[in-house]
């Protein structure tokens, strides 16, 4: 059900969610392959399985919070993320590992 009401509340209110739990992710992704969401789309399941991803694999506690907001915050990241991935395809959490690295190397 929190999965649903997550789709809901996307498409209703043009939120994008950040979802740390593992089993509400699994539905959620389960539930975005279906026609639920009647506008549904890849850039906006990738907003989500990215950070999804990344808060996973990486600690951003040693970094300072105005860096982070400034480099980061306001989906800079994500945006660059996605620009990195092949255009037709949903990256496996290693590109998208491989990616936040390169990112976070380039802006240092």
């Amino acid at each position: 059900m929190q999965a649903i009401a997550i789709i809901t509340i996307m498409d209703m209110y043009h939120m994008i969610p950040f979802i740390r739990n593992d089993v509400t992710f699994q539905y959620f992704t389960i539930l975005s392959q279906l026609d639920i969401a009647s506008v549904f789309i890849k850039q906006k399941y990738l907003n989500i399985y990215i950070p999804y991803v990344v808060q996973k694999t990486f600690d951003f506690s040693d970094y300072e919070y105005n860096f982070v907001k400034i480099h980061m915050g306001n989906e800079k990241m994500i945006d660059a993320i996605i620009n990195m991935i092949e255009e037709e395809k949903i990256p496996v959490p290693e590109e998208i590992i491989k990616c936040v690295e390169n990112y976070i190397s380039s802006i240092e």
